[in-house]
């Protein structure tokens, strides 16, 4: 009975240190995203164009909300693995 009670944590250990870096692989390209957004951005403005300047500056900070280090999503994820 031990054996298998140390089987099924050891599973539930492994499964959760796995998910955890699956979200935070995950998050990284987001804000990998995030990084050619802003770059994309640039060059718009550049270019004068602020309506697409404009699009990719929200577009870059609706990402970093949901997926930076504090990004609602990426909080979401990792509490609803721990629960």
């Amino acid at each position: 009975m031990q054996k298998d009670i140390d089987a099924q944590t050891l599973i539930t250990q492994s499964f959760g240190q796995q998910a955890s870096k699956l979200v935070g692989d995950y998050a990284t390209k987001k804000m990998d995203e995030v990084t050619t957004l802003k770059a994309q951005a640039i060059i718009a403005r550049k270019n004068g164009n602020e309506a697409e300047t404009d699009q990719l500056d929200t577009q870059a900070k609706q990402l970093t909300d949901q997926w930076g280090n504090n990004g609602s999503y990426r909080i979401a994820l990792h509490t609803a693995l721990v629960a």
